[in-house]
């Protein structure tokens, strides 16, 4: 009853608000473990949630499933369009499968994030701080200047919907919408993130493989595994990886700010070759 209060409260600001789960058919198999998770932590699972994918369907009331059958052997990016284009609601909290939510959020950075999306005109907010924001403007809430490294990320993030058909990129791979959304996104304003984590989540597949946390989620959830699951040396090069980007972030702003635009001028001429071809 506690919880179900709770979600109740998120609804005292008139924003129109829906989750939408960004999947493949080939990954049907990772859809128990997240919605488990998602509807038994989330705080946001009161909302109406969508798994977009090809074909395929998930037996479940709460799960709205969009099928892209046309666009099925397409990019990521052109199944993820046709996706959005058949929600109508104003704001999308993206997501992908493999994020998957362990632990209950705080009630009032939720509620903040309401609060702050009511009274701001957002393009995209971050849910995590990756990277963490520069300047703070509401709460645990803080802006995302144009020269951060991927501005255009998917990590959970709320997104204005119209924003997000702006920064996609029809034949792109969710590395390139990363990397050329982030260049795009210089061309637009409202992209914020928190200091602190609105949703926990773990990210359990990489590469196809199953992380070694992922393993231990789904066996405590007796949820079916049929994935190769990291070796002990994947999971610490995972790790690596991780902690390098961590040390990154925490570098002084004079320090990360040039290092970052020589990044993203990279990326820009990245993406030039790319149309090019």
């Amino acid at each position: 009853m506690a919880k179900e209060l709770k979600k109740a409260t998120l609804t005292k600001h008139n924003i129109d608000l829906c989750i939408a789960v960004m999947s493949s058919d080939s990954y049907n198999d990772i859809w128990p473990a997240f919605f488990d998770y998602w509807f038994a932590n989330s705080l946001f699972s009161s909302l109406p949630i969508y798994l977009i994918t090809a074909t395929k369907s998930y037996d479940d009331v709460r799960v709205k499933v969009i099928n892209t059958p046309e666009s099925k052997d397409l990019s990521w990016s052109h199944r993820l369009v046709d996706g959005i284009q058949q929600i109508d609601h104003q704001y999308i909290l993206l997501l992908t499968e493999d994020l998957i939510c362990y632990a209950e959020s705080d009630l009032k950075l939720i509620n903040e994030i309401y609060e702050f999306i009511a009274s701001n005109d957002i393009s995209c907010l971050r849910l995590v701080p990756s990277p963490c924001p520069d300047n703070k403007i509401f709460g645990n809430i803080g802006l995302l200047s144009d020269w951060r490294l991927y501005r255009v990320s998917l990590q959970a993030s709320i997104w204005n919907k119209t924003s997000l058909l702006n920064i996609l990129k029809i034949g792109e791979t969710p590395w390139q919408f990363e990397l050329f959304g982030t260049v795009r996104a210089k061309e637009y304003s409202g992209y914020f993130a928190v200091y602190y984590p609105v949703l926990h989540y773990a990210e359990i597949v990489g590469r196809g493989k199953l992380t070694r946390l992922g393993y231990k989620l789904l066996l405590a959830r007796n949820i079916p595994i049929s994935r190769e699951v990291y070796s002990i040396f994947g999971d610490i090069e995972r790790k690596y990886h991780y902690l390098k980007s961590t040390i990154f972030y925490r570098m002084p702003v004079t320090i990360q700010r040039p290092l970052s635009l020589r990044t993203i001028d990279k990326w820009t001429k990245l993406q030039k070759q790319s149309k090019s071809k």
